[in-house]
C-alpha cells in the first residue's frame, strides 16, 4: 500500500476492496489487514512521511469503498520487512485516529504485542477507550520471536489480565486463534487454546 509504484498501489488497493466485498457478501464486518510489506529494510532508504501518508491515502480510499466494513489494522516489529511502517499498536492507533474514519481501526496480534515488550491488556484499553479495537488474535511467546504458540502457554497471568480487560471495555467480537503448530497436531492446538481462553475468562469470572 506504499509502493511508489502507482499500479502496485491501486492492486493493492484493490486487493483490500475485493476482500471487504467478500466480507459483506459472508455477513461479516471486520476485514484485518497486515502491511507486512510496507516498511523498509536499510536506513537512508526512505522517506518516513511519504510512507506514513501513501499509507494513509490508500487505507482510506479502501475504508471509503464500504464504510460499513470495518478495517483493522495489524501491527508487527518486523517481518517480512525488517522494519515495519506500523511496529506497535499505538502506530496503528495514531493512524486510525487521525484517518477520520470511523471504519478505521485496530486489530491487536497478541504475540506482536509481546514481541515489541508491550502489554496486551493497556494495548485492549487504550484502542478501547477511543472506540478503535476492532479485532484480537491470540496466540503466545517468549518475546524473542512470534513464535505462535497456544494461545495462553507461556503467560497465564497476562492472559487473565487481557481477559479481564476485555470484559470491563465491553469487547463483544471475535478473538481468533492465530497460531502456528509446527510439530503438534493443528486442529488439538486450537482446540487447546480456546479452552484456556475459556479458563481464563472463569478465572475472571471468579475473581
Amino acid at each position: 500500500l506504499i509502493s511508489k509504484d502507482f499500479k502496485v498501489r491501486q492492486d493493492a488497493i484493490d486487493i483490500v476492496k475485493r476482500a471487504m466485498d467478500r466480507a459483506a457478501f459472508m455477513g461479516a464486518k471486520v476485514v484485518n489487514l497486515w502491511p507486512g510489506q510496507d516498511g523498509y529494510d536499510y536506513p537512508l532508504c526512505q522517506d518516513y512521511s511519504r510512507m506514513y501518508d501513501t499509507f494513509m491515502e490508500s487505507v482510506c480510499i479502501a475504508a471509503d469503498h464500504n464504510s460499513d466494513i470495518f478495517l483493522a489494522v495489524e501491527s508487527k516489529m518486523r517481518d517480512p520487512r525488517m522494519r515495519s511502517l506500523f511496529a506497535t499498536v499505538a502506530d496503528v492507533l495514531l493512524l486510525s485516529m487521525e484517518s477520520g474514519r470511523a471504519n478505521i481501526g485496530v486489530s491487536i496480534d497478541v504475540g506482536h504485542v509481546f514481541c515489541a515488550g508491550g502489554n496486551a491488556a493497556q494495548a485492549i484499553q487504550a484502542c478501547a477507550d477511543r472506540g478503535k479495537l476492532f479485532h484480537i488474535h491470540t496466540n503466545d511467546n517468549y518475546s524473542y520471536w512470534d513464535d505462535d504458540m497456544i494461545a495462553g502457554s507461556v503467560r497465564f497471568a497476562e492472559y487473565i489480565e487481557m481477559c479481564y480487560t476485555l470484559r470491563k471495555v465491553g469487547y463483544d467480537g471475535w478473538c481468533t486463534v492465530d497460531i502456528f503448530p509446527l510439530r503438534e497436531d493443528s486442529r488439538g492446538c486450537v482446540e487447546e487454546s480456546v479452552s484456556y481462553m475459556t479458563i481464563f475468562d472463569n478465572i475472571v469470572e471468579k475473581i
